[in-house]
């Protein structure tokens, strides 16, 4: 990274290489899978950061090859209330499908989100594996992953049901999970129900985090 204003080819005195495992998306763009240098040119209102596939240098390439620009993108940076030190590279805002690449320096933020295609790579891995011979785990994981994410709740319901079915006797964890389910189908009575038991069996165990979670959601649905 350089000063304001600084030409293209003086601006990159620092390689930061990303390797990314899956096709990911930065903000607007697609990219392939692989390993990339990341250059940055900072500017007075935004930094252009460039993805760079050959990755070999030490800084700043030799000879600029625009042909291995995979993508370049502009973001707004943020002032800091405090000054930092180091260089550093953080990862904020982890979702299901997306993070934030945070840069720090000195008394700036630059964040690039990219994001991770997730529904697409597990809903046909979940599909998949419950239709060879599932076991109680898959049913449960299945049903955990759509109601987090929203899908389709009748179709967790279906799973969660089966996971605890094949279960000799279902706990504090999967009542909360299924009270949960039925919340979000609109069913608050049967919410109200499973949350309770799953209350019961938490104060058994001496669980604190979900007696919290449960009396939380208990109040919330105007149970307590």
């Amino acid at each position: 990274m350089a000063s304001f204003h600084s030409q293209r080819h003086t601006s990159f005195n620092l390689q930061l290489t990303i390797n990314l495992h899956l096709n990911s998306h930065t903000t607007f763009v697609t990219d392939p899978k692989g390993t990339y240098a990341l250059y940055a040119i900072p500017d007075e209102k935004s930094w252009e950061m460039i993805f760079y596939s050959y990755t070999e240098n030490w800084g700043l390439p030799k000879k600029w090859d625009e042909s291995k620009v995979v993508t370049q993108l502009k973001i707004t940076p943020q002032a800091l209330p405090m000054k930092i030190e180091t260089f550093t590279i953080t990862i904020d805002g982890i979702t299901n499908d997306s993070a934030v690449l945070g840069l720090l320096w000195e008394n700036t933020y630059a964040g690039i989100k990219f994001e991770v295609p997730t529904d697409d790579i597990v809903i046909p891995n979940i599909k998949n594996i419950l239709a060879k011979n599932p076991k109680m785990a898959d049913y449960y994981n299945a049903a955990m992953y759509y109601s987090q994410n929203n899908k389709d709740m009748k179709q967790a319901h279906e799973w969660m049901e089966k996971a605890m079915s094949m279960m000799k006797r279902p706990l504090f964890p999967q009542f909360r999970v299924l009270s949960l389910i039925y919340a979000k189908m609109g069913n608050t009575k049967k919410a109200v129900e499973m949350a309770r038991r799953s209350l019961k069996d938490a104060k058994i165990f001496r669980k604190e985090e979900y007696i919290n979670l449960n009396t939380a959601s208990l109040k919330e649905w105007g149970a307590l």
